[in-house]
């Protein structure tokens, strides 16, 4: 009769069938609408209504790119799903931004998070080296929310991944790409329409910064294999500025 009841009917099969095979088989459901920027609530709560208790149901937050999560729009979203959600958390990915890398920490996720959700998945950029910086921060913000601080966390994580002089040594790297997708950062206005003016000074000198600090560390077998994802959005984007 509905989308919902279609889904509600599917996903049910599939969980019965899932834990007839074996008792420790999880299913997880991503829904049509998984996230409050956008969607229907009727059949958000259908579903929640509907769907067996133990399935759980993913949401990516207030947006498909969250810069904040709270504890009350988790427990809002929990109320319409009747179970606590489970955050699919759309950084550091750049799929949709892929000029970019995203080396920053994690930001903006209430540290009582944990106890009004069911869990938290990251979702990484398709470099796989450049995401275990920002991926370990999330691991340090899973692991004690309440005393999460983003730049320690980043600083050890660099640290702990490529040497103690390793934060100095990427500094320009982790400045300029140390921005997120809602912050209109990283050279995000050479590839996207703004109504705003571009700063072409600024991004000269800061692909200059990062060219530099590329020629100084090249020759450092530890860091290459991080380097090696990082120069593709650094051509891209001098490219780019070129054209302008």
């Amino acid at each position: 009769k509905s989308l919902a009841q279609a889904h509600i009917d599917l996903t049910n099969k599939l969980y019965t069938h899932l834990k007839e095979q074996s008792p420790a088989n999880r299913l997880i459901l991503t829904p049509t609408t998984y996230t409050n920027e956008w969607g229907n609530r009727d059949y958000v709560q259908e579903l929640g209504a509907g769907v067996e208790p133990h399935v759980a149901i993913v949401w990516t937050g207030p947006k498909v790119l969250s810069p904040a999560i709270t504890v009350q729009q988790a427990r809002e979203w929990g109320a319409y799903i009747r179970r606590q959600p489970l955050i699919w958390d759309n950084y550091p990915v750049n799929d949709g931004t892929p000029w970019c890398r995203y080396l920053g920490p994690l930001i903006g996720r209430d540290p009582h998070l944990p106890g009004v959700v069911r869990g938290l998945i990251s979702n990484p950029m398709i470099e796989p080296t450049a995401s275990m910086i920002p991926l370990q921060t999330i691991a340090d913000y899973l692991w004690n929310p309440a005393a999460y601080n983003p730049a320690e966390s980043e600083i050890h994580a660099v640290a702990s991944q490529y040497g103690p002089d390793a934060p100095r040594q990427l500094a320009p790297f982790l400045k300029i790409y140390g921005t997120y997708y809602w912050d209109d950062g990283n050279f995000m206005a050479l590839f996207k329409e703004r109504h705003r003016p571009i700063d072409l000074a600024k991004m000269r000198s800061q692909l200059a910064e990062m060219n530099s600090a590329m020629e100084r560390l090249h020759h450092q077998p530890r860091l290459a294999p991080l380097l090696n994802e990082i120069s593709p959005a650094i051509k891209r984007t001098s490219g780019r500025l070129a054209e302008v």
